[in-house]
């Protein structure tokens, strides 16, 4: 068993990134445990990132539940071994978690979900109710527009803002606490519900909105696909990003699928057609605010 010679906890009170230094391993295949993880019921996910002395990464894994272990392979010998775990979400308490323990491994494997795991990744992403905040923020876009045309427009804007800082945030080019995304996401729906009393909406501001606010979303998008494994060669990060990129646009794309006939059949009866709009916004204004205030309190 190897002894961190460094061992450092940063946090904002909502996530939290333990980073362990270790000394050269006198084998390339290493074992690395969070016996913490079955421990704390709050925790789900985590990303484990290996990295050498300057900072390149050199692997990375999955803490899960049930599943505490990741069993890596290291490319070369490096000179220092960085080992950093990204919780998702733990208590305030978390701080005081063991380190993650290393331990040589005979017969190691380092794997990232493939192309295809990352589509259903998104998919998966989207249409949980963690990520129903999104959901809503697009359907409170659309409620508003009456014909194909603009509805296209806001969701090509929707997913090209968000596609950019997911990636940057996905590859830490970008780094947001989420102590400010999270309310900020939460603002943006309150605001589109606000917007959508007025009488008249212009499409070129409503993709303009859109666009700004879906570079907010795509901060908190990047979180599921930090948690999801991301890692390998930069060909194989490419394809997970676009895999997972991918899989959210189907999600999203089935949820309008859904919701718009809906709307477009509720339109037919000019009693509904006159109340729709306004009860929805209203309801998207309510909920908005509720994870507004939720969120930034401590």
């Amino acid at each position: 068993m190897l002894v961190a010679d460094q061992f450092t906890v940063a946090g904002d009170g909502l996530e939290y990134t333990f980073t362990a230094t270790f000394p050269i391993p006198t084998d390339t295949a290493l074992t690395f445990r969070a016996p913490y993880f079955d421990m704390l019921e709050q925790m789900k996910l985590g990303t484990l990132v290996l990295t050498d002395e300057a900072g390149r990464q050199i692997g990375s894994g999955l803490f899960t539940k049930g599943s505490a272990s990741v069993e890596l392979t290291l490319p070369r010998q490096p000179q220092t071994v960085v080992a950093t775990q990204e919780p998702t979400s733990p208590p305030a308490t978390f701080a005081a978690a063991s380190p993650t323990n290393v331990e040589q491994n005979s017969t190691p494997q380092t794997q990232h979900p493939s192309f295809g795991r990352f589509i259903t990744l998104g998919i998966g992403h989207i249409v949980d109710i963690r990520a129903l905040d999104h959901v809503l923020f697009l359907c409170a876009l659309l409620v508003v527009c009456r014909e194909i045309k603009p509805m296209i427009a806001v969701i090509t804007c929707f997913t090209l803002a968000h596609s950019v800082t997911l990636a940057l945030a996905a590859l830490d080019i970008m780094t947001i606490s989420a102590r400010v995304v999270e309310p900020l996401i939460a603002a943006s729906i309150v605001f589109v519900g606000i917007e959508n009393f007025r009488k008249q909406i212009d499409v070129k501001k409503r993709c303009a909105l859109t666009f700004g606010f879906g570079l907010v979303h795509g901060l908190g998008l990047a979180q599921g696909l930090r948690e999801s494994g991301l890692g390998g060669t930069p060909g194989q990060l490419a394809a997970q990003l676009l895999g997972f990129n991918l899989g959210v646009e189907l999600g999203q794309l089935t949820i309008a699928a859904v919701f718009l006939p809906v709307l477009f059949l509720a339109r037919r009866s000019q009693a509904v057609e006159r109340f729709a709009t306004p009860a929805i916004s209203a309801v998207v204004i309510a909920l908005g605010g509720f994870w507004l205030v939720q969120r930034l309190l401590p």
